[in-house]
Protein backbone atom coordinates (compact mmCIF):
# COMPACT_ATOMS: atom_id res chain seq x y z
CA UNK A 1 0.00 0.00 0.00
CA UNK A 2 1.35 3.33 -0.64
CA UNK A 3 2.83 5.24 2.25
CA UNK A 4 0.55 8.83 1.40
CA UNK A 5 -2.33 7.24 1.37
CA UNK A 6 -1.88 5.30 4.68
CA UNK A 7 -0.98 8.91 5.77
CA UNK A 8 -3.73 10.35 4.32
CA UNK A 9 -6.12 8.34 6.27
CA UNK A 10 -4.35 8.58 9.67
CA UNK A 11 -3.54 11.67 9.31
CA UNK A 12 -5.76 15.19 10.69
CA UNK A 13 -6.38 16.84 7.39
CA UNK A 14 -4.33 20.10 8.39
CA UNK A 15 -1.54 18.13 8.86
CA UNK A 16 -1.53 15.65 6.17
CA UNK A 17 -2.24 18.76 4.01
CA UNK A 18 0.91 20.66 5.53
CA UNK A 19 3.06 17.49 5.06
CA UNK A 20 1.61 16.88 1.65
CA UNK A 21 1.65 20.69 0.34
CA UNK A 22 4.71 21.25 -0.22
CA UNK A 23 4.06 24.77 -1.03
CA UNK A 24 5.66 27.33 -3.51
CA UNK A 25 9.05 25.97 -4.73
CA UNK A 26 8.12 22.18 -3.31
CA UNK A 27 11.28 22.29 -1.20
CA UNK A 28 10.19 20.86 1.55
CA UNK A 29 8.57 18.18 -0.65
CA UNK A 30 11.56 17.51 -1.92
CA UNK A 31 13.48 17.47 1.09
CA UNK A 32 11.33 14.94 2.26
CA UNK A 33 11.38 13.04 -0.88
CA UNK A 34 15.67 12.53 -0.30
CA UNK A 35 15.35 12.05 3.33
CA UNK A 36 12.92 8.95 2.49
CA UNK A 37 15.37 7.85 -0.22
CA UNK A 38 18.05 7.84 1.87
CA UNK A 39 16.54 5.15 4.16
CA UNK A 40 17.29 1.57 4.00
CA UNK A 41 16.18 -1.45 4.86
CA UNK A 42 18.72 -3.92 5.78
CA UNK A 43 17.10 -7.09 6.94
CA UNK A 44 19.35 -9.72 9.79
CA UNK A 45 17.12 -12.62 8.86
CA UNK A 46 20.28 -14.56 7.95
CA UNK A 47 22.44 -13.94 10.44
CA UNK A 48 25.04 -16.55 11.97
CA UNK A 49 23.74 -17.62 15.34
CA UNK A 50 25.86 -21.33 15.38
CA UNK A 51 28.03 -19.27 18.53
CA UNK A 52 24.45 -18.24 20.02
CA UNK A 53 23.41 -22.24 19.38
CA UNK A 54 26.65 -23.84 20.41
CA UNK A 55 25.99 -21.58 24.06
CA UNK A 56 22.23 -22.79 24.44
CA UNK A 57 22.95 -26.49 24.23
CA UNK A 58 26.66 -26.24 26.01
CA UNK A 59 23.84 -24.51 28.94
CA UNK A 60 21.25 -27.25 28.46
CA UNK A 61 23.67 -30.05 28.44
CA UNK A 62 25.75 -28.63 31.77
CA UNK A 63 22.14 -28.89 33.30
CA UNK A 64 20.85 -31.73 32.27
CA UNK A 65 24.30 -33.47 33.44
CA UNK A 66 23.79 -31.55 36.93
CA UNK A 67 20.52 -32.89 37.43
CA UNK A 68 21.62 -36.39 35.98
CA UNK A 69 17.67 -37.03 35.16
CA UNK A 70 16.58 -40.49 34.28
CA UNK A 71 15.36 -39.24 30.59
CA UNK A 72 15.20 -36.50 28.22
CA UNK A 73 12.41 -35.79 26.60
CA UNK A 74 11.89 -33.05 23.72
CA UNK A 75 9.23 -32.31 21.12
CA UNK A 76 11.20 -30.14 19.50
CA UNK A 77 13.39 -32.01 16.89
CA UNK A 78 15.90 -29.01 16.55
CA UNK A 79 16.57 -29.33 20.05
CA UNK A 80 16.90 -32.78 20.33
CA UNK A 81 19.36 -32.46 17.37
CA UNK A 82 21.79 -29.98 19.17
CA UNK A 83 21.10 -31.98 22.56
CA UNK A 84 22.74 -35.07 20.21
CA UNK A 85 25.46 -32.98 19.23
CA UNK A 86 26.20 -32.30 22.93
CA UNK A 87 26.18 -36.01 23.99
CA UNK A 88 22.37 -36.19 25.27
CA UNK A 89 20.64 -38.60 24.04
CA UNK A 90 16.52 -37.60 23.90
CA UNK A 91 13.28 -39.14 23.39
CA UNK A 92 9.86 -37.48 21.88
CA UNK A 93 7.49 -36.91 25.15
CA UNK A 94 4.92 -39.44 22.68
CA UNK A 95 7.76 -42.22 23.20
CA UNK A 96 7.53 -41.03 27.07
CA UNK A 97 3.66 -41.89 27.39
CA UNK A 98 4.17 -44.91 25.58
CA UNK A 99 6.66 -46.55 27.59
CA UNK A 100 4.69 -45.61 30.85
CA UNK A 101 1.93 -47.18 29.26
CA UNK A 102 3.51 -50.26 28.12
CA UNK A 103 5.26 -50.37 31.74
CA UNK A 104 0.97 -50.24 33.17
CA UNK A 105 0.32 -53.46 30.93
CA UNK A 106 -2.04 -50.67 29.15
CA UNK A 107 -1.17 -50.98 25.28
CA UNK A 108 -1.38 -53.63 23.15
CA UNK A 109 1.77 -53.91 21.31
CA UNK A 110 3.33 -56.85 20.28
Amino acid sequence: MDLRAIAKRRLPGGVFDYIDGAAEDERSLARSMTAIADIEFKPRVLRDVSELATDIRDRKVNAIERTSPDVVASANPGCSMRLAAGGVETIHPMQLIDRALADAGLTARP
